[in-house]
């Protein structure tokens, strides 16, 4: 049986590939590692799989999936899904797992950074030390997370996860909003449920995305929610990047409207070097890496094995 690891980078994931390939060979599979072009149907070489790992720059609709004549299960290792149609993989009767778990830690250590670096203003403050321009005298701008207001916009493992390691910064108020999740869930967490949006953003010095990406959540940050934001409020999303509508974010930071907006997603990526939010004063960029780390890649082998032993088992 064959399994297969789907990117468009050659450089990505060196060392998840080597230790992939040795945890599925201890289970009898063959693996391989195909990275193509976006666009290109998929390569010969991993036609005949009988299990995929397609990263989220690696689309799994229907057109894909007829090429692949024996794949009988799809595993989803990120924190969304929205790459996959998951709905086809059920009329074709093939198997998925989606596996956030690892990476919410990652993520969530990421938010947190993020957060810090737009209330202390660190980027601005490494950017000038690099320089030899000292500017002690110019620190007013900087807050604290203590005593503030903080939404979580979305609250599945990853929104769940943010709220307890935000708890000991003793912010004012941690607000969610998710129109999904059960009330019996929300009691669990040191949160407070607000059924709209608007109400729960307009209240919020410090607003950060963590919802899927879905019909319903794409373009959800828009001119007209971005309207009822506070003044020098910090958007992050470290979610997706089409959830928020990029041109409304750069007129609500130039208008003076949104103070920050840190983002380790974009509608584009890679995002162009000449990308407008590469060079904004006010806004913060990582390249998509909020979900990884060394811990990260050892424990997702261990749920990637745990899933695929399951179905082998069920498969006999």
């Amino acid at each position: 049986m064959k399994i297969a690891r789907l990117t468009i980078s050659p450089h990505q994931f060196n060392n998840l590939v080597s230790r992939e390939k040795a945890a599925f060979a201890r289970l009898g599979l063959d693996y391989i590692c195909h990275h193509h072009r976006k666009g290109e149907t998929p390569h010969p070489t991993v036609q005949d799989a009988h299990i995929i790992i397609p990263n989220t720059s690696y689309p799994i609709g229907k057109k894909e999936l007829d090429a692949f004549k024996n794949l009988r299960g799809v595993l989803i290792p990120n924190s969304g899904y929205d790459h996959v149609d998951l709905e086809a993989l059920q009329q074709r009767g093939i198997h998925w797992v989606h596996l956030p778990g690892p990476r919410a830690i990652d993520v969530c250590e990421s938010t947190i950074m993020m957060m810090l670096d737009s209330a202390r203003r660190s980027p601005w403050l490494y950017h000038n030390m690099e320089q030899g321009v000292w500017v002690r005298d110019q620190v007013e701008g900087t807050r604290r997370i203590r005593g503030r207001t903080i939404a979580i916009v979305g609250f599945g493992h990853i929104g769940r996860r943010l709220s307890t390691m935000l708890a000991p910064f003793e912010p004012a108020i941690i607000g969610v909003y998710d129109p999904y999740v059960a009330p019996q869930i929300l009691e669990s967490y040191p949160v407070r449920h607000f059924q709209h949006l608007q109400e729960l953003v307009q209240l919020s010095d410090i607003i950060t995305l963590h919802c899927s990406l879905t019909p319903s959540s794409r373009s959800l940050i828009n001119h007209d929610l971005l309207q009822h934001f506070p003044a020098n409020s910090c958007l992050i999303n470290t979610a997706r990047g089409p959830i928020v509508v990029e041109e409304d974010v750069r007129r609500s930071l130039d208008d003076g409207q949104l103070g920050t907006y840190a983002t380790d997603v974009f509608a584009q990526e890679p995002l162009p070097p000449e990308h407008w939010m590469s060079k904004h004063p006010r806004v913060l960029c990582t390249p998509h890496v909020a979900g990884y780390s060394f811990e990260m890649l050892e424990q997702l082998i261990v749920d990637e094995v745990w899933a695929v032993k399951k179905w082998l088992d069920a498969w006999e």
